[in-house]
């Protein structure tokens, strides 16, 4: 048998011949070439995730309201079921809580002992999950002109804070945000004095239990949803008679971090007579007890009122159009993924992130001049009057025209079925 040689670049082949290596100019052809797909690739890959996320987004939404209308159909305790909307300020994400009716308390209103009303309490179901958005994706409920807080002679409750707390800003619609997370996790309490600010605020898509059909009538209602911390509850319940410090105390049970189902802790503060274990039910005491873990002044409960149309969007795009600098910081470093400054950070009160968001020559503000045009700004890039101005606000003041680019997705909840309907125009 014969063997054939054969000869290639490294000459007559030996026992063992060497490969050749890629020269430089090469190498920068492949790496060019490489360079150029990314680039030509990477707002495709952009597009896409986006587009996944909106998705993603929307069917979370339809989901949580879907559940909400079950609760109500189903409830147990035939009371009404909704769809919660609350905002993590130290996570940055927005989440939909399905929750159900558990009854009523007689609340005071804006602090003033006098002046007293009746709210419905929510929990959320036991059964139930929580439902996350994917990140910077948020919703933002609409409320009707005169349906939030008034600052005239008989003020109100609900969204009292700086952008939709003026004198003349309950007299026009909002588009209001989540301002659920915004508060001192280490207080049991807002001290109940007139002219107190609500320290947590939200919004629900509520449907009546006996018709399935969504509710928006201005009655205000208190989600339960406990802090998470035990800083200040033994105190604030000690203050009233029972002693709370350890489990085995007598006021134990009135302990909502302790507690393992919020439900089923908030039925038994409700429908407690002796609440302050003196031996005499349903005294002053008792209320005012009450009122302190489950009224507008408890910090594990969350302020809200029903709405019947929401607005799904990327948080980006709106500060954007805004003209921010970046999404709002977290104690001076980490983004809240919203406008809104911490708690701390706004000076322990509920405010946007203005020196975080703006430069100086922003037309936005603390002033209530700056407060109205931010306000207005907002109401308007959600319609869809996208608009920048010369003066940096946003709208023109004409939807559908060619220079606006509505991205925002608002949808009316069909009074019926409950289903959300997108709104086209």
């Amino acid at each position: 048998m014969s063997v054939r040689l054969h000869q290639i670049d490294c000459g007559v082949i030996p026992t063992t011949c060497r490969g050749r290596g890629f020269t430089i100019v090469e190498l920068f052809v492949v790496i060019s070439i490489a360079l150029i797909i990314v680039a030509v690739a990477l707002p495709a890959f952009s597009s896409m995730s986006a587009s996944a996320n909106r998705s993603l987004a929307e069917n979370t939404l339809r989901q949580g309201v879907t559940l909400a209308r079950d609760v109500s159909v189903g409830s147990v305790r035939g009371g009404d079921g909704a769809a919660v909307f609350l905002f993590d300020a130290e996570t940055g994400r927005m989440n939909i809580v399905a929750a159900e009716w558990i009854g009523t308390i007689e609340d005071t209103r804006d602090g003033d002992q006098t002046r007293l009303v009746e709210r419905d309490v929510f929990a959320p179901v036991a059964v139930g999950e929580t439902l996350q958005l994917p990140r910077y994706w948020s919703v933002r409920g609409y409320a009707p002109a005169r349906f939030t807080a008034s600052t005239g002679s008989t003020p109100d409750d609900w969204y009292d804070s700086d952008l939709f707390g003026s004198p003349t800003a309950w007299q026009r619609g909002h588009w209001v945000f989540p301002e659920s997370g915004f508060y001192d996790i280490e207080m049991a309490r807002t001290t109940p004095t007139v002219g107190m600010q609500s320290p947590r605020q939200s919004f629900m898509i509520r449907f009546d239990t006996a018709t399935g059909q969504v509710r928006q009538d201005g009655r205000e209602a208190l989600f339960v949803d406990v802090r998470p911390s035990d800083e200040d509850r033994a105190a604030t319940i000690s203050s009233f008679g029972p002693a709370a410090s350890a489990r085995n105390d007598a006021g134990a049970g009135l302990r909502a971090d302790w507690a393992d189902n919020p439900s089923s802790w908030a039925f038994r503060v409700l429908t407690s007579g002796d609440l302050d274990q003196d031996g005499v039910p349903y005294q002053i005491n008792d209320e005012r007890l009450r009122r302190a873990l489950l009224g507008n002044e408890s910090h594990d409960t969350v302020l809200v009122s029903s709405v019947a149309r929401v607005a799904l969007y990327d948080e980006r795009d709106l500060a954007q159009a805004l003209g921010a600098r970046e999404l709002a910081r977290r104690r001076g470093t980490t983004q809240t993924d919203s406008l809104y400054a911490t708690f701390e950070d706004a000076s322990d009160r509920i405010g946007i992130d203005f020196t975080g968001l703006f430069s100086g020559s922003s037309a936005f503000d603390q002033s209530p001049g700056g407060l109205k045009r931010l306000s207005d700004s907002i109401d308007r890039w959600i319609n869809g009057d996208t608009e920048v101005q010369s003066d940096g606000t946003v709208g023109s003041g004409s939807l559908f025209e060619e220079t606006d680019e509505p991205k925002a997705v608002r949808f009316i909840v069909d009074a019926y079925s409950g289903e959300l309907l997108e709104v086209i125009r």
